[in-house]
């Protein structure tokens, strides 16, 4: 069994440790631990080859799926289907706390990809994503079959 070194990363603002990896379980499935700003809301995006399971821990995140829109709270999971069109903004202002379960690689090595190193006291911050941090995560997502097909999610008027 390999063993993954599992010390956070900054992905955009977000701080993710890797929980379990796929190489760890016969089953593939990989885990990741976000810890996440208020504000903070992905592109929206499309995962070719892997649902994307959310378990919400702490705070309030905003989900649009396939166009339809939800509100997850602590103790809440979500799925967004492989093929359908996804992003979420947390919108506690407290910033948000969640697990990302899937199977398959994709997600896992796109993270592994695009995050930066971040130090174990490292608290999530919003930042505003440089054209560089733009580039590297939409190069990490295509290597990944994960395809970035539109903007962030706002903030609720």
């Amino acid at each position: 069994m390999t063993k993954t070194i599992k010390t956070p990363r900054n992905l955009l603002g977000s701080i993710v440790s890797l929980r379990l990896a796929s190489a760890e379980n016969s089953g593939a499935i990989s885990i990741i631990e976000h810890r996440m700003p208020f504000g903070l809301a992905p592109p929206l995006h499309v995962h070719k080859n892997e649902d994307e399971i959310f378990h919400i821990m702490e705070g309030t995140m905003r989900f649009e799926i396939g166009g339809m829109t939800k509100r997850a709270h602590a103790g809440d999971v979500i799925c967004a289907p492989k093929g359908v069109a996804h992003s979420f903004v947390v919108e506690s202002t407290g910033g948000a706390h969640c697990l990302t379960i899937v199977r398959g690689t994709d997600f896992e090595t796109m993270v592994q990809q695009a995050a930066t190193p971040a130090h174990p006291s490292d608290e999530p911050r919003l930042v505003a994503p440089t054209a560089e941090d733009v580039e590297n995560l939409a190069n990490a997502c295509a290597r990944n079959g994960i395809e970035i097909i539109g903007p962030p999610l706002a903030m609720a008027a």
